[in-house]
């Protein structure tokens, strides 16, 4: 029997955007449609959303698409409340400007979910606004060592968290950059074990309203923050780890073509 995955999706106003995300799901999903769940954490939009996920509810009414809508403070405090209600045995975080590769989903939940592991990552495809190509982003063999080292070896949107593990962990409500990272930072301790699979899994899409194009200076305050709290100098990885790492996405790279 396969396992069953849930898909967190926090949202606020990207009605444009998250009609195109849950297909992109349903559709990786393949014949394990009936093994995930949807779970869309609307922080109170004044878009469109709300009807554009009502239409994508009545044509895809077989499958689990569940809509909360609840006013909140970050991405982090929609997070929790969506993993508060998933029943998978495993989540996937995946922003409502976001997309899942065809068939990435079936493939995991088939092949590479073999429960050895809390973390399961791929590679990420990177898009811009009208949905063209702009580059895979390789991700590397040994990346919680990277992590470690202060390198972002991973993205959210491919990567593939055991529940149980994750049950327990606190959405950092003050990060507004940085949530994953947090996260990425929490699940490096000793005690979890990850696989790298060889699968492109997550789309990332590039424009220009997304909160990743915020302040730098929020960003550099966030990394301080984790750093005290982690004991992880992100942004600030010694040279030779940066060199292993591209060394070890430059094989990835050569693996994929």
């Amino acid at each position: 029997m396969a396992p069953k995955l849930s898909i967190l999706i926090p949202n606020y106003n990207y009605g444009h955007f998250i009609s195109e995300t849950i297909a992109s799901v349903i559709l990786s999903a393949g014949s394990h449609r009936h093994d995930i769940e949807i779970i869309i954490q609307d922080g109170n939009s004044s878009d469109n959303s709300f009807l554009v996920v009502k239409q994508i509810q009545a044509i895809y009414n077989d499958v689990k698409i569940i809509w909360n809508q609840e006013t909140d403070t970050s991405q982090a405090e929609a997070m929790g409340r969506a993993l508060a209600k998933a029943t998978g045995d495993y989540i996937l975080w995946l922003n409502s400007d976001e997309c899942v590769e065809p068939l990435a989903l079936q493939h995991f939940l088939e092949i590479e979910s073999d429960d050895s592991c809390d973390v399961y990552y791929g590679d990420t495809t990177h898009i811009d606004k009208s949905g063209q190509s702009l580059k895979i982003q390789a991700r590397p063999y040994l990346a919680k060592k990277f992590i470690r080292a202060g390198i972002v070896a991973i993205s959210s949107c491919s990567t593939f968290i055991k529940r149980e593990t994750i049950i327990n962990y606190k959405f950092n409500t003050e990060m507004r950059m940085a949530p994953d990272l947090d996260l990425f930072s929490w699940l490096s301790r000793d005690s979890t074990k990850w696989k790298h699979i060889k699968l492109k899994v997550g789309v990332f899409r590039w424009h220009e309203s997304q909160i990743t194009n915020e302040s730098n200076n929020l960003v550099a305050h966030e990394l301080m923050v984790l750093e005290s709290k982690y004991a992880i100098p992100w942004g600030r990885a010694n040279l030779i780890n940066r060199i292993m790492y591209k060394v070890f996405c430059f094989y990835r790279i050569l693996q994929i073509r």
